[in-house]
């Protein structure tokens, strides 16, 4: 590193990730970039900095005009709440114009404050960042994955921060609480266009509502990842509601969900009214060419079938082809249902046919 104690050496980015630098090796690093012209890129990734090293980190970001600094990445180096929330307060001073990405990941772990007994979580180092992203416009991406965010008391900054478009969520403890302030705050965000919440429990009634309101409200999210999250029937119905009004929704992953074959089938119907969204339902336990070629899957009617009365019945069947009507038209299996017709209107005839055939058989018998 002693190359970059002059100043000019000509490195954009730089990449230390996983190299045991500890606590003096981080004091050590952010000493010798202090004074760096070019470079604009820093990955310090599991490297186990601690809060010690905070300072060095802040007085280098603020070292303005020297500092160019366009993307921090910190994960993973056991920085608790107090020192990410220096950070943040630093941030909102607005002295660097150039950093635009944060990364965080991997940090908050959840520690006892012996002052007033409790757990302290993330979300406070997460409030003091999204705080300073109001006043300073030039950050635009965060990554707080597997921060220990619980409550998202922060989320009411996100409705009037207008730079970011990028939010990393994924991974946490989000309770039904702080999921709905969060789905409701990005709902009249109109800059986020890539957010991320997979992994984060969500299967309360009122939480999965939320998340269909979200995606009909936002008209500028682009890509939304919920993979991971369990949600009930009613959740994936107020999501395919929300699919059909979307006009800016390109990708929807919700891979690991658990979707059962009728939310599938919701999910299948919003694609016929909605031609921009793609949905990714790869590892459910749904048909194959149903997340496959969900646009080209064919749902079977569960209600009437060329006029007549349908019962369907679920069978342990995953063949999926094209629906097939036996000799006398009495089933019809496809799509992993086998579906009993009755037919009333018939059914007089039917059992005259059988009488006479049984005196005919009584008849040729010696």
């Amino acid at each position: 590193l002693n190359v970059l104690l002059s100043g000019y050496c000509p490195i954009k980015r730089l990449l230390l990730n996983r190299c045991g630098l500890g606590l003096k090796g981080g004091i050590e690093l952010f000493e010798n970039i202090y004074s760096n012209l070019y470079l604009e890129e820093l990955f310090v990734n599991g490297n186990n900095l601690s809060d010690g090293c905070m300072n060095d980190i802040i007085s280098y970001i603020n070292n303005i005009p020297i500092c160019k600094l366009r993307i921090l990445s910190l994960g993973d180096n056991s920085l608790t709440t107090n020192s990410l929330s220096s950070l943040g307060h630093a941030l909102k001073l607005k002295r660097n114009k150039y950093l635009h990405t944060i990364h965080i990941q991997d940090n908050c772990q959840s520690e006892l404050n012996p002052n007033i007994n409790m757990l302290v979580t993330g979300d406070e180092a997460a409030d003091d960042i999204c705080n300073a992203m109001t006043c300073n416009h030039s950050i635009n991406t965060l990554n707080m994955n597997n921060c220990n965010l619980f409550n998202c008391i922060w989320a009411d900054h996100l409705r009037i921060c207008t730079n970011i478009n990028t939010l990393y969520l994924a991974n946490n403890q989000i309770n039904d609480k702080g999921m709905q302030l969060l789905c409701d705050a990005i709902a009249i965000n109109c800059s986020i266009r890539y957010c991320d919440i997979s992994n984060n429990t969500i299967n309360g009634k009122i939480i999965a509502s939320s998340v269909g309101n979200m995606i009909r409200t936002n008209q500028t999210l682009r890509y939304l990842n919920i993979s991971g999250n369990i949600l009930n029937d009613e959740g994936w119905s107020g999501i395919g509601f929300g699919l059909g009004l979307n006009k800016s929704l390109i990708t929807l992953d919700c891979q690991w969900c658990e979707l059962s074959l009728r939310n599938g089938e919701v999910l299948i119907n919003s694609l016929a009214i909605n031609p921009i969204v793609s949905i990714n339902m790869h590892n459910n336990p749904l048909p194959v060419d149903m997340y496959t070629s969900p646009r080209g899957y064919k749902i079977l009617p569960k209600d009437v079938v060329k006029g007549r009365t349908v019962v369907p019945t679920r069978v342990n069947t995953m063949r999926h082809s094209a629906s097939t009507i036996d000799g006398d038209g009495s089933d019809i299996i496809g799509g992993g249902f086998t579906m009993n017709i009755s037919r009333s209107n018939t059914a007089a005839t039917a059992n005259t046919n059988t009488a006479n055939s049984r005196s005919n058989s009584r008849s040729n018998t010696p």
